[in-house]
């Protein structure tokens, strides 16, 4: 397994961070359309597109921060971890009635969000970056 640095995490997180964005912003705008291609309701893409948003919005934060907050970034791959699990119910489980498009679209971006997600918890640990923690003690 190779090392993820902190220069590579916070690749990572922009690039987690512009996808939701895009694709949150991309929900919104055309959920219509994008309802009647994939056999979703209209009010699940949108909620889908309020939690991508904020998702973004969360891995920016983590992204700019002058510390890596590895909480933080734990939380954000672990949240994404569910999302990759609803979602690959929803396609496969659901009974929603999912056109092609709309199945292969939801696994498709699970995956990714999946891989992301993993390796994000993996740069989160410091012992597997080569980080080194500092314990801070308050001692009396």
């Amino acid at each position: 397994m190779f090392p993820i640095t902190e220069s590579v995490l916070r690749r990572l997180l922009w690039i987690d961070a512009m996808f939701c964005m895009a694709v949150g912003i991309s929900h919104l705008l055309f959920a219509n359309r994008l309802s009647a291609a994939m056999g979703m309701p209209e009010n699940h893409l949108k909620i889908a597109a309020i939690v991508a948003i904020i998702a973004a919005v969360f891995a920016l934060w983590l992204a700019c921060r002058e510390a890596l907050f590895e909480l933080g970034v734990r939380t954000l791959a672990g949240s994404a971890f569910v999302w990759v699990a609803t979602s690959f119910w929803l396609a496969l489980a659901s009974g929603v009635g999912l056109t092609r498009m709309g199945t292969v679209w939801t696994v498709t971006q699970a995956t990714l969000i999946g891989l992301l997600a993993g390796l994000q918890w993996m740069g989160a640990s410091p012992r597997a970056s080569g980080r080194q923690v500092h314990a801070r003690s308050d001692v009396s």
